[in-house]
């Protein structure tokens, strides 16, 4: 006589827990589907997602959305949650991983340290890993991060005009994914960054409020990263609300070596005359705003060997000033929050994790206005300047 079909999914139970109990399923191991299991056992979707659900608040189960079922637990553990004693939510430890292009002083490591102390306040390991802008890189880190079986992934996308094949199937698939410091546009995924375009027209204005109205603009290219965008967005919205109109020629976005991990010393060598005959065809321009802390660098080198010396002969601002105060000048610059951004990051990435249906917020965070010792004032135009 059959079993009554409120008994079930216990029975489905109760045999997946005998081949863990047995090994003949290891910790790691794929678990079949709700449907490969409904049609194994000749019952529902409804009974065996039962069944499944009993074996992960038990601890022996874990799912990963997109990648299905896993038996989680090393065997220390396994035999702890057989005999009742693990605690069904930290039995095994999550892990999450963190993908950015590289670390720097300028930004990166703050990041790093918020994002690796909310982590540990969660009970998550957190696996890192660098692209160094590599596309192919990134796509390798996150291969790595399923073959461990990351719970969840927040990841800083790389530069490029096309996004990531892999990245685009998390999202598809329904992964917890958390987009940190840059988005994807136009993708639905959860994201926390900088408001970039605000941060970027305070800057200009700044300038402004100092008398300057001839303000170029060095950056790389805004098509290979929506971040680059939202600042030039900001520096030509702060122009134009000034009614004052930008001259393409006055945009200087071919920069190549915006980060130090890719950065050699002809690189270096080309970009600074780059800036050098910017600077020569624009003899007007008093001020530059450089989208990154590497852009400023560039700017300041080309000045000196110009002779136009900040901020006497020429005013610079940017995003991401280190703290080196061994520096000859300080610039005035956007700093961005990135203690907020790490803890927000695993919140949302968390969030994901324990609530699939999670929304996939977008936050941006109002970056701090440092006032530094590389603008002065523009007498010729300070008359006119805002208050």
């Amino acid at each position: 006589m059959s079993a009554p079909q409120r008994n079930l999914y216990t029975i489905v139970y109760q045999a997946l827990k005998e081949r863990i109990e047995k090994n003949e399923m290891k910790d790691g191991d794929k678990l079949p589907s709700e449907r490969e299991l409904a049609e194994q056992f000749e019952v529902s979707t409804i009974t065996t997602k039962k069944a499944l659900d009993l074996l992960v608040d038990e601890g022996l189960v874990v799912r990963r959305r997109g990648l299905g079922s896993f038996v989680q637990l090393d065997d220390t553990a396994k035999r702890k949650a057989l005999s009742g004693q693990a605690d069904p939510v930290s039995g095994g430890k999550r892990i999450i991983g963190l993908v950015m292009e590289d670390f720097s002083s300028s930004f990166g490591l703050e990041l790093l340290r918020s994002i690796e102390s909310a982590a540990a306040k969660n009970n998550y390991h957190l696996c890192i890993k660098r692209s160094l802008g590599d596309q192919n890189l990134e796509e390798e880190a996150i291969d790595q991060l399923f073959s461990i079986q990351a719970d969840g992934i927040i990841i800083m996308p790389s530069h490029g005009k096309h996004y990531s094949k892999k990245i685009l199937k998390m999202i598809a698939d329904g992964f917890p994914i958390v987009f940190v410091d840059r988005y994807l546009s136009g993708i639905p995924g959860a994201y926390v960054g900088t408001d970039n375009e605000n941060g970027a027209k305070q800057l200009i204005e700044h300038l402004f409020a100092h008398g300057h109205r001839e303000i170029g603009i060095v950056s790389a290219s805004p098509e290979d990263a929506v971040t680059l965008k939202d600042r030039m967005d900001g520096y030509l919205q702060a122009h134009s609300e000034q009614g004052l109109r930008v001259p393409e020629q006055q945009m200087l976005c071919k920069v190549r070596t915006t980060q130090p991990f890719n950065r050699s010393e002809s690189g270096a060598e080309e970009d600074i005359q780059r800036v050098c005959e910017f600077l020569r065809q624009h003899p007007d321009m008093t001020a530059v705003f450089a989208a990154e802390y590497e852009n400023a660098l560039i700017v300041k080198k080309a000045g000196e060997r110009l002779g136009r010396i900040i901020p006497q002969q020429l005013s610079l601002v940017c995003f991401d000033v280190p703290n080196d105060y061994l520096s000859d000048i300080h610039i005035t610059h956007i700093k961005q929050d990135e203690e907020k951004m790490g803890e927000l990051a695993v919140e949302l990435l968390h969030q994901q994790i324990l609530h699939p249906d999670t929304p996939a917020n977008q936050l941006r965070i109002a970056g701090m206005f440092v006032q530094g010792s590389s603008v002065s004032t523009n007498n010729e135009e300070s008359e006119h300047a805002t208050p």
